[in-house]
């Protein structure tokens, strides 16, 4: 399961599964080293290697309101006195390679300032005047149900089900909230 370019360029066999995602997948569609996925017309992963098919940059970028969520001097761990400043109302991606500081910076330092838990070591924060509400999403499971999901988890889902019970129909029929529930 991997979808670093550089690893799939250098691994000794690549299994390429699809055609599609979901149910329109399961399937090996391509297999064998880098140069035969890039050239075989059934691998949607090699059309990409290739450049065949891309995914185009949005023509124009968010600049956000302007304002800022800025962290000074974080030291957990390996962290040497980093200052960032992320812009908010953008969407913002933290990279780099494994062991170089990302979860000490954002899960164990700057997450836990938001969510007013014990936070790694740092010198200030400025900003938290600009943000209402913190919500970490990560790799683990999202509920106890299969029926959880990002739209449950963030609490979203509790807005799109009023919205559903405040139409026409919904209305003419009695339907409350609870009747857009995934849990029925």
């Amino acid at each position: 399961m991997e979808h670093d370019e550089e690893t799939i360029r250098t691994a000794d066999h690549v299994l390429d599964f699809g055609p599609r995602a979901g149910r329109f997948g399961g399937e090996v569609v391509a297999e064998g080293h880098f140069d035969e996925i890039v050239v075989d017309k059934k691998s949607l992963t090699g059309q990409f290697l290739a450049g065949v098919e891309t995914i185009p940059r949005p023509p124009k970028r968010r600049v956000g309101h302007g304002k800022t969520l800025d962290l000074l001097g974080a030291s957990q761990h390996n962290l040497k006195d980093v200052d960032l400043s992320i812009p908010l109302g953008t969407f913002t991606a933290v990279t780099g390679v494994s062991g170089s500081g990302k979860s000490s910076l954002i899960e164990e330092t700057l997450y836990p300032i938001l969510a007013r838990i014990q936070p790694g070591a740092y010198v200030s924060v400025e900003g938290l005047q600009h943000l209402d509400k913190v919500i970490n999403v990560d790799q683990k499971p999202i509920g106890e149900t299969p029926r959880s999901n990002p739209a449950t988890y963030t609490d979203v889902f509790t807005d799109i089900r009023e919205l559903f019970a405040n139409l026409p129909d919904a209305q003419a029929r009695g339907f409350d909230m609870r009747r857009f529930s995934s849990n029925l």
